[in-house]
This record gives structure tokens, C-alpha cells and sequence, in this order.
């Protein structure tokens, strides 16, 4: 299996006003009620691949399309539960997808829109391999 590093990245700039003086270990704190793992399987119910995603809607979870490509069937794990999952939308150049996630009860991640400037700084987070 591939390994996989991170999927959920966030831009300081991009960041909600009142994350921007928060410490990376509370942003983390925060963001990462929003992280799952999502595991891949082929036909037979072999693994295929494995990465991490991040609830962005509701039942909604977005993540790098190389995660779930080629996969049958999508499980994401959140919390000690398991969900059935389907791919919803892509952007393969950008290597995001999103996946449909029904009755997954799970805080969205909040991101701000506002403009990203270059030399800001950013702190990422992620779920390596499906560690938890």
C-alpha cells in the first residue's frame, strides 16, 4: 500500500479570525475532530489504499482523489464507527475528491475564505497510514 501523508491543510490566512491567535497544538485540537481515515477496497474486498479526509459538509468528506481511485467500495472510520461511503465530486487536477458519507454525524472543518497571502504561515495536520 501506498503511504499516505496528509490531507487536511490549513492556511493561516485562510484561517477564521479567531483561529489566528490560537497555537498550532489548539488549531490541531480543533481541526482534528474533523479528520477521518478512509479505507479503499477492490471487488473482492481486498484494501486497495488507505489516507485520511476531512469533513467538510454535512455527510460530507473531502479528500485526495489517489486515496480512493480504483476503489469499489469506501470505508471511513470516525470515532469507533465505521460508514459506508460513495465518491461524490472530483478535481483530479487538484487531487481532491469528495466522498458521501450518510449518517456520518461529525463536525465540519471551518475554514475562512478570505484572501491567502505568500510568507503567511500554516499549520497542517493529517492522519498518517490511518494512525490515529
Amino acid at each position: 500500500m501506498k503511504r499516505q501523508t496528509i490531507v487536511l491543510l490549513f492556511a493561516a490566512a485562510a484561517m477564521p479570525a479567531a483561529w489566528a491567535a490560537k497555537t498550532p497544538e489548539q488549531i490541531f485540537q480543533q481541526a482534528s475532530q474533523s479528520v477521518v481515515v478512509i479505507h479503499a477496497y477492490d471487488g473482492d474486498g481486498n484494501p486497495v489504499n488507505q489516507g485520511g479526509g476531512v469533513v467538510t459538509a454535512r455527510e460530507l468528506v473531502t479528500t485526495n482523489c489517489h486515496v480512493i481511485v480504483g476503489a469499489v467500495n469506501l470505508e471511513v472510520h470516525f470515532r469507533q464507527q465505521t460508514y459506508a461511503a460513495t465518491p461524490a465530486t472530483a478535481n483530479e487536477d487538484r487531487d481532491l475528491c469528495q466522498i458521501r458519507v450518510p449518517q456520518l454525524n461529525a463536525p465540519r472543518v471551518t475554514l475562512n475564505t478570505g484572501r491567502v497571502r505568500v510568507g503567511r504561515g500554516c499549520t497542517r495536520s493529517g492522519r498518517r497510514r490511518g494512525w490515529s
